[in-house]
């Protein structure tokens, strides 16, 4: 079962502390215009837990 989106990025979050800055994580941000697990209703945002790995796959691939 998948979550569809429209509108995606990728948002990254900091902390600025000390004059130091630090990443403390990326998220997905989008969205939804079908969710095949029922949880998210059309034209729902979404922004999912911390990114742990980003794989690059090429546009028009599934």
């Amino acid at each position: 079962m998948k979550t569809f989106l429209k509108e995606v990025t990728i948002l990254s979050v900091f902390d600025f502390q000390d004059n130091e800055k630090k990443l403390l994580g990326k998220m997905l941000f989008g969205i939804v215009t079908k969710d095949e697990t029922n949880r998210f209703k059309q034209n729902f945002r979404v922004i999912t837990s911390t990114i742990r790995r980003q794989l690059l796959w090429p546009v028009g691939v599934n």
